[in-house]
C-alpha cells in the first residue's frame, strides 16, 4: 500500500510540474528538452554510433574493367589461361573489396563497383572499356568529392614475375600502368611515382611502373582522362593467391592513405 502511495505521488508530482512548466514555457520546449535529454542518453550509451568513414566524403573509386580476372590456386585448375570467373568471392573484384575495406580502415572513404561487364548483352572484350567508362564518369558525377580512381586488375604474367618475398611471405607484385594518350597524363605519371617511390622505400622490388603508347586498345586512354589521379593497378597475376593479392593490397592501401591528405 505505502508502496502504491508513493508510484501515485511521484505521477502526481509529474503532472503538477508538466502542468506548471507548460504554463510557464510552453509544451514546445518542454517537447525539446525531453528531446534533448533523450539524445543525451542515447549519445552516452553509443559515443561511437556515427563513424569517421559516414561523415566523409568519399575521396576513391574503384573499379574493374575486366572483373572476370581470377587465380589458378582459388580456381582449383592448372592452366592460367583458363583463370576466369563470375565469382566475386575468387575474381579480381574481392581484391578491389578487400582494398576498399582496408582504406575505410584508415579513415579513407572508398566506394567500389563489382559490376559484372561480361553479362553484358553482346558483349565484346574489346568494349570493355568503354563500359567501364559509363560507370566512372557516373561514379564522378554522383561523388564529385572522389581524388582518386583505381581500375584494379592483375597481370597475365607467370607467377616467378609476379611475386615476390617480403619478411618471409609471398606478396602480390603490383604494377601502375599509365598511358601516354591520355590528356592528364602528366598528373598521372607524377601521381603514379609517388605512390610508387615510396611503396619502393618501404619494400624495394615490390612496385613497378608500366607506361604504355597509344593503341586501339588503349584508344579510350584507359579512362585515366576523366581525373588526374586515375590509375590501372595490375595486382600480382594468375597464379597468384588471394592470400597474396591481399598482402600487397595492405601495403597499397596504407600507401595511398598517407598520400591522401596532400591531393587537390
Amino acid at each position: 500500500m505505502k508502496k502504491y502511495l508513493l508510484i501515485s505521488g511521484i505521477s502526481i508530482g509529474m503532472i503538477i510540474l508538466t502542468t506548471w512548466l507548460t504554463y510557464f514555457s510552453g509544451s514546445q520546449q518542454i517537447n525539446s528538452a525531453i528531446y534533448a535529454s533523450f539524445n543525451s542518453i542515447k549519445a552516452a550509451k553509443h559515443p561511437n554510433n556515427i563513424t569517421p568513414q559516414e561523415k566523409t566524403e568519399p575521396l576513391v573509386f574503384i573499379y574493374h574493367t575486366h572483373n572476370r580476372e581470377s587465380f589458378v590456386p582459388e580456381l582449383q585448375i592448372t592452366s592460367p589461361e583458363e583463370a576466369q570467373s563470375i565469382d566475386i568471392n575468387k575474381n579480381i573484384t574481392s581484391v578491389g573489396k578487400h582494398l576498399s575495406e582496408k582504406l575505410e580502415g584508415l579513415k579513407i572513404k572508398a566506394l567500389v563497383d563489382r559490376t559484372d561487364y561480361g553479362s553484358e548483352t553482346n558483349f565484346s572484350y574489346a568494349d570493355s572499356y568503354k563500359l567501364s567508362r559509363v560507370t566512372v564518369v557516373n561514379a564522378l558525377k554522383i561523388n564529385p568529392s572522389l581524388k582518386m580512381v583505381f581500375d584494379i586488375h592483375r597481370n597475365s604474367l607467370p607467377r616467378e614475375k609476379t611475386t615476390i618475398s617480403i619478411n618471409g611471405s609471398n606478396v602480390a607484385k603490383v604494377q601502375f600502368v599509365v598511358t601516354r594518350s591520355n590528356t592528364k597524363y602528366q598528373d598521372n605519371i607524377k601521381f603514379t611515382n609517388t605512390l610508387h617511390d615510396k611503396i619502393q622505400t618501404n619494400y624495394p622490388g615490390l612496385p613497378q611502373v608500366l607506361i604504355k603508347d597509344a593503341s586501339p586498345e588503349t584508344s579510350l586512354s584507359y579512362n585515366q582522362d576523366l581525373l588526374q589521379n586515375s590509375l590501372v593497378i595490375e595486382i600480382g597475376g594468375p597464379e597468384n593467391s588471394l592470400e597474396e593479392e591481399y598482402r600487397a593490397v595492405d601495403i597499397l592501401a596504407q600507401t595511398i592513405a598517407e598520400l591522401a591528405p596532400n591531393l587537390h
